[in-house]
């Protein structure tokens, strides 16, 4: 298995062929664009919203969430492109295992109207997973769980609890009462497909 999807734009596609032909040359000239986007962060937030489906846009509305968005993005480059390219293509490489293989509960969470990743990925994945809950937002893109996150933690730390309960105990490092607040009013979005 490996993460094959296609992002939706064709411009993003291009761009991740020519990372995946001459991961080096891109390196290079993504370092040099750091440059630039560290003395002017407002081409940061350009680029980001530009790209972004329209409920991202609508969280990048907001200048704390653009100076976020884009203090982060700084913050994972500061030692330059490479890593999110080595990432990119360790993702898109094999993994040497496949998804029927894995037997421990699975949570997926999707924005539908990601760019990056299509959902067309994201259903391959939990129909391959024998043990898999998956929450499919269609209003939300590649930021959602940026407003999810208590619910995102909150099922974790449920996951973790029942693990807890069993003999490995110590395996659970995590505060559960402080993780475990539900946005329920914001589940009522969510579409969900469950296979436990």
């Amino acid at each position: 298995m490996s993460c094959n999807a296609k992002p939706q734009s064709p411009a993003l596609r291009a761009g991740l062929r020519a990372v995946r032909r001459r991961p080096r040359a891109c390196t290079t000239a993504g370092d040099a664009l750091l440059g630039v986007a560290r003395a002017h962060p407002r081409l940061v937030d350009a680029v980001m919203r530009r790209g972004a489906p329209p409920a991202d846009r609508r969280l990048l509305a907001a200048s704390e969430a653009r100076e976020l968005a884009t203090t982060r993005f700084l913050a994972a480059a500061r030692s330059g492109v490479g890593g999110m390219i080595d990432d990119y293509l360790l993702c898109a490489a094999g993994w040497g295992f496949a998804l029927q293989d894995i037997h421990t509960p699975v949570q997926l969470w999707h924005g539908v109207q990601d760019p990056l990743v299509a959902v067309d990925e994201a259903m391959h994945m939990a129909a391959a997973l024998p043990r898999v809950q998956t929450a499919l937002d269609p209003d939300e893109g590649h930021f959602f769980y940026s407003r999810r996150m208590r619910e995102i933690l909150g099922d974790l730390a449920g996951v973790s609890r029942r693990l807890a309960d069993g003999p490995d105990q110590d395996l659970v490092d995590v505060d559960v009462r402080r993780l475990a607040h539900r946005e329920h009013d914001r589940a009522r979005d969510v579409v969900g497909l469950e296979r436990v």
